[in-house]
């Protein structure tokens, strides 16, 4: 017998993530979503999105782009 799982995407075009992340980590944290896809997280180099619970998938862009990057946690 097949079993059920429900999933819950939160999808956000963040515009920068670092000025951001306390009101990032509140929401999480209230809507409990099993899946997290971020775009324009403006970060650079080795940097990564943390969040309590999650496991950060992330590229960050090189160069002069200023709000790419995208991020799966």
């Amino acid at each position: 017998m097949a079993k059920t799982v429900d999933i819950t995407i939160f999808d956000n075009n963040l515009n920068g993530y670092s000025g951001k992340r306390a009101s990032i980590a509140e929401l999480l944290n209230t809507i409990k979503p099993t899946i997290v896809t971020f775009q324009e997280t403006a970060m650079a180099g080795k940097n990564k999105i943390k969040v309590k619970n999650f496991f950060s998938f992330q590229r960050n862009r090189k160069g002069t782009k200023i709000m790419c990057g995208v991020a799966t946690l």
